[in-house]
């Protein structure tokens, strides 16, 4: 098991968004999680980032506990409590969030080297190796804006697999790319799902995409009702 969320709600004042909700994703699983807007995607994902608090519900990823249901509201944990959850989740955004005054190995080992995970060295040695894994060696030293949009997705991929996570979310990494590229992202993550045994999310609305890569396809009709 690895991400699991059992009776999540969250309500913006009489507006209920997600309504005792259960969630789980394992190891070599592609959950497609699909939906017009406004029906809770992103507040879903933010609140299993850790982004945004939930109201009700228990979520923890491998025993790491983000919040716990004591009957009456969720409960987070300590800072420690966080970041042990944190460490378990990667989280690849819309836009890449690529710092654009740093290269590309510099944006790989920024937070694991903020968080003393290890020694420069080694987490350019650590970074060097995950380019390789998504064809961008020949990119370490230029800057984001020298890249195309699939070689951007790419870098925030290897980014998020710097603290080598057990669950990687996606916020629709295919809506900037042409199809080769969607394709060439499709297929990556598939390669993580498959050979890393990573528990993949994916919020898109590209319904082809998420139809070629899922191994499950959830609708977010499903967050308000039971």
């Amino acid at each position: 098991m690895s991400l699991k969320v059992k009776g999540l709600s969250k309500a913006y004042k009489d507006n209920v968004v997600i309504d005792n909700y259960d969630f789980e994703i394992n190891p070599g699983e592609v959950v497609i999680l699909l939906g017009r807007s406004g029906t809770g995607k992103t507040t879903f994902m933010r609140i299993i980032n850790n982004l945004e608090e939930a109201d009700r519900g228990t979520i923890e990823i491998n025993g790491k506990v983000l919040a716990k249901d004591n009957g009456e509201k969720a409960v987070y944990g300590t800072l420690s409590d966080r970041r042990a959850y944190q460490n378990e989740l990667g989280m690849v955004f819309q836009d890449y969030q690529l710092f654009p005054n740093l290269t590309v190995i510099q944006n790989l080992i920024e937070a694991p080297l903020a968080q003393k995970i290890a020694d420069k060295d080694t987490l350019i040695e650590q970074a060097k190796g995950l380019l390789e894994d998504v064809g961008l060696s020949d990119k370490a030293d230029v800057y984001p804006a020298t890249l195309s949009g699939g070689q951007k997705q790419r870098v925030a991929i290897a980014r998020a697999l710097m603290l080598n996570p057990s669950v990687l979310c996606f916020d629709e990494p295919t809506s900037a790319l042409d199809r080769e590229s969607a394709d060439q992202v499709g297929a990556l993550i598939t390669e993580l799902a498959t050979e890393k045994q990573k528990a993949i999310l994916i919020v898109t609305h590209d319904t082809v995409f998420g139809e070629q890569i899922g191994t499950q396809i959830k609708s977010s009709t499903e967050f308000a009702n039971k």
